[in-house]
C-alpha cells in the first residue's frame, strides 16, 4: 500500500492589518476652526489692546455737553475699535432707540472698565444677574429691560437717560418732585430748630447768633 502525501491546502494571503485608529487620533487630525471672540470678550480686553496713545484712552465723554449723545460717539468709537479687531462689521438685533441704546450702554462700559477693570462675570455678580443675560446686552441681542438699565447705570456710575435719553423728560420730573419733597422736609427740620433755639433764648441762653444763622439758611434756600 502506497501511502500518498496530502498537500497542505492554501488559502488567500492574508491583507495586512490596518493601525488602530482612536478617538483621540481622529480628533488630532481634525483641524480645529478658530473661534471668533464676540463683542462682550473683545470688551473685556478692548484696553489691553488699543494703542497707548490712542485718544479714546483720554476722552471724557461723560464731562462734556450732551453727555448722552458725547457717550454714544464715544460708544460708537469703541465700537470701531472692536470690529477693526475682528476684521469685520459687528451685526446686532437690536434697532431703532434700541439701537442708539446699545451704543450708549457700550460707550458707558469701556468708560468704567477704563477705570476699573471690571469683568462680565464681576459685573453680573454685583447685579444679580447670570453672565450670559449680561453678554446678551453688550453683543446687542436684545433690549435692554428697564430693571437692567437702572441696574447697570447705577453701576457704572451714569444716569439711566445717559444710556436711554428718551427716559430723561420723565426722571427730570421725577428728581424735581424729590426734590419738592426734600426742600419741604428740610423747612419743617428749621422751623422745629427755630423754636427750639427761641426757647433757649428766652432762658436767658445766649444764641442770638445761632438764631441768625438759621434765618440766613431759611432765607438761602427759599423756604419760608
Amino acid at each position: 500500500m502506497t501511502a500518498t502525501s496530502t498537500a497542505p491546502a492554501q488559502g488567500k494571503p492574508k491583507a495586512p492589518r490596518k493601525p488602530r485608529t482612536t478617538k483621540k487620533s481622529k480628533a488630532k487630525r481634525v483641524a480645529k476652526k478658530p473661534v471668533k471672540p464676540n463683542l462682550g470678550q473683545l470688551l473685556d480686553g478692548i484696553w489691553s489692546r488699543l494703542e497707548e496713545n490712542d485718544p479714546l484712552r483720554t476722552m471724557e465723554p461723560l464731562k462734556l455737553p450732551s453727555p448722552h449723545e458725547n457717550l454714544r460717539a464715544f460708544g460708537r468709537a469703541i465700537i470701531r475699535a472692536c470690529e477693526k479687531c475682528l476684521g469685520h462689521k459687528i451685526e446686532v438685533e437690536v434697532e431703532g432707540y434700541d439701537h442708539d441704546t446699545w451704543e450708549r450702554l457700550i460707550g458707558a462700559w469701556a468708560l468704567y472698565q477704563r477705570s476699573n477693570r471690571i469683568t462680565r462675570c464681576e459685573a453680573a455678580k454685583q447685579l444679580g444677574l447670570d453672565r450670559s443675560s449680561l453678554t446678551i446686552a453688550l453683543n446687542g441681542k436684545r433690549p435692554l429691560t428697564q430693571w437692567v438699565l437702572m441696574s447697570l447705570a447705577k453701576l457704572l456710575n451714569v444716569e439711566p437717560f445717559d444710556i436711554r435719553s428718551d427716559l430723561g423728560a420723565s426722571y427730570a420730573r421725577s428728581k424735581d418732585r424729590d426734590v419738592a419733597i426734600m426742600l419741604n422736609r428740610i423747612s419743617n427740620e428749621i422751623s422745629s430748630l427755630k423754636g427750639d433755639v427761641l426757647g433757649l433764648i428766652q432762658v436767658g441762653m445766649p444764641l442770638e447768633g445761632l438764631l441768625t444763622k438759621i434765618d440766613r439758611l431759611d432765607a438761602e434756600l427759599g423756604v419760608h
